[in-house]
Formats: C-alpha cells, structure tokens, sequence
C-alpha cells in the first residue's frame, strides 16, 4: 500500500493517458524506495569478471520467478503486480521484455504493438542499478539486453505510465524508451536506465 500511495502523490498529469512525456520528477524518491532498487542478494551466477549476471528461461504460465530476479517495476495489480527485467524473441529481434510477476508472460514492443509471449528470460545479477537518462546520452556502463536483427543493441529503461513504474525498451540510436501497457505502447525521452554497478559512468 505504501508504494501505491507514492506513486499516486507524483504529479505526471502529462503522462498519464498520453504517448509522449518529459515531464520531470524528483529521483529521491524513486531512489528511497528499496523495493524498486535493491537487487535481491543469492543470485545464482556465471562466472565473469565483475559484474556477473545470469538469464534464466521462464515459460508461461508459472508463479515461481527466481527469487533473485531484477525487479523493473509495478504493474496494476489486475495485470502483472510486480514486472521484471526480461528478453525474449520475436522475428529474429532478442527484445528487452516485461515479464509478469502473476504468471510469467512477457511483454515487448515491436512496430508500435505490445506484443505477448509465452517463453522469455529474466535478468538475475547482485551489479543492476537504475540511472536517470541526462540530455538523452546512454552511459557506457548501460546494460545492452538485447538486439534487433540489423544488430542494434537495446536497452532496459523505465519511467511511468498512467503512475506505475514500468520498464521497457531503449534503441541505441533513438533514444528514446517505448513502455507497453495495458495493449498501448508509451514513448518517453526521460527515464532511468538499467547499468552495472562496475561502469565508469556511475
């Protein structure tokens, strides 16, 4: 109840119910709240030389999501409750997904659509922060979660839509983040974006 209740005291007038947003927030906020930034401790890891990090496959429909999953953000509880940091395929493009916490399925944005799947993977690592975006440069350090099949990277961002925090995916050349909810495809040019904790940029 306590996260819902920030949420809702955040002025994002401009956001909810429209596809294009720069309104500004105070990151304080978001970075006091330990359940949208703590990454759980225990992972189970492939052995790099720091950060270190793990996808692990998920199949829809299930409940049991890895404990140590990267937590994106906060659906509406009738949809997913809690999302996580995925990736799945679609059309030859390993795109940066919200995976449901309730059951598993994931959701990308591919040519202005939401697009579901029933097969993804989730992000397990102890190195994920998120980091607010300035003047639209993606810092070195930001994590590449996947590629379109002209070999652009993308990446995991998150920012609001209708005032619950929801990742989605960031092109490396736009720029810009594209969130889906509820069926709609959300764009915003202010957002945080998922590093490792070992970049330079932190």
């Amino acid at each position: 109840m306590e996260l819902y209740f920030f949420l809702a005291i955040i002025s994002l007038t401009q956001l909810c119910g429209a596809q294009n947003t720069t309104d500004s927030i105070d990151y304080s906020t978001i970075d006091d709240n330990p359940e949208l930034n703590e990454i759980p401790v225990g992972c189970n890891t492939v052995n790099e030389n720091p950060p270190s990090y793990q996808w692990k496959k998920i199949l829809w429909p299930t409940r049991s999501l890895p404990s140590d999953v990267v937590l994106g953000g906060i659906d509406s509880p009738h949809l997913c409750g809690k999302v996580y940091v995925g990736r799945a395929w679609y059309n030859e493009n390993l795109l940066p997904a919200k995976v449901c916490g309730s059951d598993g399925r994931a959701f990308v944005s591919y040519n202005d659509t939401e697009v579901m799947l029933n097969e993804s993977e989730v992000l397990c690592t102890q190195h994920a922060i998120w980091k607010p975006i300035k003047e639209t440069r993606i810092p070195t350090s930001a994590f590449p979660v996947g590629n379109t099949e002209n070999g652009e990277k993308l990446f995991m961002g998150r920012w609001f839509v209708d005032l619950r925090l929801t990742p989605g995916k960031v092109e490396a050349n736009s720029k810009i983040l594209q969130m889906t909810y509820d069926q709609r495809v959300y764009r915003s040019n202010q957002y945080e974006i998922l590093v490792l904790k070992s970049g330079n940029d932190l």
